[in-house]
């Protein structure tokens, strides 16, 4: 993840140096359990939010019928269940077409599209929206399917506790009515990369207050 770090350079010596050497700082402890369970909080990626944009409808025709669908945006929406708000919110997120399933080896790198932002207590913020060209989403077949992955991390309110972070990955279920033709999707929580906290494929290092997706 991109981030402003400073780093710190030692030049080596040949002499002896009349102090001990410092110990390493101790890491960071996580709190997971607050003093007041009213305000530990956790970030869940609940739902996607799909927008179909259509093409207008036939001037000056007689009944107005919605134009074909052009392009998709999909976002996931993020909800904060805490009673205190998230700071420093960071999101990243993708959107592909891959196999499926997916290789064993797949490791839903991060893309270059990043939200930042703060949510307040029980709130909701969407990831920035990704588009899809509709003649592309809409077709169908047995081999591949889309799939929606990303992270948010945050900072609690509290001193002394680590950055948290939450990992989602959705897949796309499309289809085409048998009678009609007409095109239907959704949405489900895949089996990889939903997780929390030290769950998560790349969880933040209790050293460095960092994941290792940075």
């Amino acid at each position: 993840m991109p981030r402003n770090a400073q780093t710190a350079s030692m030049n080596s010596r040949s002499c002896v140096s009349l102090n001990p050497p410092k110990q390493p700082s101790p890491p960071i402890k996580s709190r997971s359990l607050l003093p007041n369970n009213n305000c530990a909080h956790m970030f869940t990626a609940r739902e996607l939010a799909v927008v179909a944009h259509r093409r207008p409808a036939t001037p000056g025709a007689y009944i107005q019928i919605e134009g074909p669908v052009h392009t998709y945006g999909i976002c996931a929406v993020l909800r904060n269940s805490g009673r205190t708000p998230a700071t420093k919110v960071t999101v990243n997120v993708s959107c592909q077409k891959l196999p499926k399933p997916l290789p064993r080896d797949f490791a839903f790198a991060d893309s270059d599209l990043f939200g930042y932002g703060v949510i307040g207590p029980e709130g909701d913020m969407f990831t920035p929206i990704i588009r899809i060209n509709a003649t592309e989403f809409e077709q169908i077949d047995d081999v591949s399917d889309w799939y929606l992955w990303g992270w948010v991390e945050y900072d609690d309110v509290f001193s002394g506790t680590l950055r948290h972070r939450t990992e989602f990955c959705f897949q796309s279920d499309r289809l085409r009515l048998p009678t009609t033709n007409e095109f239907g999707y959704t949405f489900r929580a895949h089996s990889r990369f939903n997780a929390v906290e030290a769950d998560c494929m790349r969880p933040i290092d209790p050293h460095t207050n960092r994941s290792g997706a940075e």
